[in-house]
């Protein structure tokens, strides 16, 4: 489910443009957690949404020191997806 609303979210960014841009913010909070989930495929899309928003934003320091501090922090597949997610910013 949660793979199915980031990818919906995902196309939301991609038709709304400017509309969502108040929105980022929030949005890029939620998909920085959700690199720690459990599920691959959640992962991999929350990168894709990072990856979107960053070119979206016109700050992106915040995310790189989340991205950051997530790889510092956590461990094996979810390690690799903060860089991953690091990569695509």
């Amino acid at each position: 489910v949660k793979a199915a609303i980031a990818v919906t979210l995902l196309l939301l960014l991609q038709k709304g443009g400017p509309m969502v841009k108040p929105f980022l913010p929030q949005l890029q909070t939620t998909f920085v957690k959700t690199l720690k989930e459990h599920s691959k495929l959640v992962r991999a899309r929350s990168v894709q949404v990072l990856a979107q928003l960053v070119t979206m934003t016109t700050r992106v320091d915040p995310l790189i020191n989340d991205l950051l501090s997530g790889i510092k922090t956590s461990e094996g597949s979810i390690r690799l997806s903060h860089m991953a997610a690091l990569e695509a910013a």
